[in-house]
C-alpha cells in the first residue's frame, strides 16, 4: 500500500505500506525512483518511506526535506516470543536457546518493560546492516565473524501492552531513530530469563505518514496512468508540521534568498534554543526555507527553497 506526497514542483515522495507479510515488492519503479523495494523479511510488513522526485525535471523540495523525516518518531505494532532466542533476533535465525515461559505473568512483562522506557541503552544486532570497517555487521556475522556494536543512546516514548497470551506477547512502541524492535524482543527475553525473539513487526507511522492512509500498489499503478495520482498531492513541508513556524516579510525573504542570517524575534512566552529547527513561509504562505537557531534570535538557512519555487 502507498501514501504519496508530492510538493508543487511535480516532485514527490512516496510512503510504502505492505499489509501482507512476506510479500514481494522487489524491483517496483515509480516514474524517476530512488531506488527499488527489496523483498521484506517474512516478519516484517507496514509502512516504508521513500521518494520520487525529477517529474518534468524538477528537483523535489521533498527530496531536501526526507533527512528530517528520519528524525521524526515512528511507531511499531511487534509480536514477540518469549521462549525462543536465535542469532538474528527474529523468527527467521537460528535457535540458539529454548525455555518454557508458560509461568511469565503479564505482571513479570509489565515490570520488565518499565527498563526499556525513556532514553536508554541499547545494543543493536549482530545481523545488522551497522557498518564496522566499513561492512555491514550482518556480513561479517554470516562469515562466521564474532561482531557486536557498540550500545548507543535511543529513545522509547511509549511502550505498551497490546495483548499478552504467554509465550505470546504483543506491544506497540513509539520510539525515536535507532531504535532496533529486534534488540527489545531479545533483551526483553533476556531480563524474563526465558529469551525471546521478535515473530511479526508492523510499521504503523512515521512521522506524519500514517498507514491507514496508504493506498494499495495495484491502486497506485492505475493512477499513475491516469494522472488521478494528482489529486494525492502533499507539500514538501508536510515533514515538518511538528515543528515552530516564522512569517517573513519581504525584507526577510530577500536576506534568506541570499543564505544570510535572520534575526527573529519570538513571540511572547516562546523559549528556543541552539540548534532548534523552524519552518520559515512568505507573508503569503508560500515555503521558503529550514532555519535552524544559532543564538538567540538569530536563524541561520540550513535548507532554502526560494530558488525552486522562483
Amino acid at each position: 500500500m502507498i501514501s504519496i506526497g508530492v510538493d508543487a514542483h511535480k516532485s514527490m515522495h512516496v510512503a510504502l505500506a505492505v499489509d501482507d507479510a512476506g510479500r514481494e515488492v522487489g524491483n517496483w519503479q515509480g516514474p524517476n525512483s530512488e531506488a527499488g523495494w527489496r523483498s521484506l523479511a517474512s516478519w516484517a510488513n507496514g509502512l516504508g518511506v521513500s521518494r520520487l522526485w525529477g517529474i518534468e525535471g524538477a528537483w523535489s523540495n521533498g527530496r531536501g526535506l526526507a533527512q528530517y523525516l528520519v528524525d521524526t518518531t515512528k511507531v511499531y505494532d511487534a509480536t514477540i516470543e518469549l521462549g525462543r532466542e536465535t542469532d538474528t533476533y527474529d523468527a527467521d535465525g537460528a535457535v540458539v536457546h529454548r525455555a518454557d515461559a508458560s509461568h511469565v505473568g503479564r505482571e513479570a512483562v509489565e515490570a520488565a518493560l518499565s527498563s526499556f522506557r525513556g532514553e536508554i541503552e541499547q545494543v543493536p544486532p549482530r545481523f545488522s546492516a551497522i557498518k564496522r570497517l566499513g561492512l555491514p555487521l550482518y556480513k561479517r556475522a554470516r562469515r562466521g565473524e564474532t561482531v557486536e556494536a557498540p550500545p548507543r543512546r535511543v529513545r522509547v516514548d511509549r511502550l505498551d501492552i497490546i495483548s499478552y497470551d504467554a509465550p505470546v506477547l504483543r506491544v506497540e512502541i513509539e520510539c525515536g531513530k535507532g531504535f532496533y524492535v529486534r534488540s527489545l524482543a531479545h533483551d526483553l527475553g533476556a531480563s524474563l530469563g526465558v529469551g525471546g525473539c521478535l515473530t511479526a513487526l508492523r510499521r504503523a507511522r512515521v512521522g506524519p505518514f500514517r498507514v491507514e492512509d496508504a493506498v494499495s500498489f495495484d491502486t497506485l499503478g492505475r493512477e499513475l496512468a491516469s494522472g488521478a495520482w494528482l489529486d494525492r498531492l502533499l507539500p514538501p513541508d508536510e515533514v515538518l508540521l511538528g515543528w515552530r513556524a516564522a512569517i517573513l516579510g519581504e525584507a526577510s525573504a530577500q536576506r534568506l534568498a541570499h543564505g544570510r542570517s535572520l534575526l527573529l524575534q519570538p513571540l511572547p512566552g516562546v523559549v528556543v534554543s541552539a540548534g532548534e529547527r523552524c519552518r520559515a513561509y512568505s507573508a503569503g504562505g508560500d515555503f521558503l526555507a529550514v532555519l535552524r537557531c544559532a543564538a538567540p534570535q538569530e536563524w541561520r538557512p540550513e535548507k532554502v527553497f526560494l530558488a525552486q519555487s522562483a
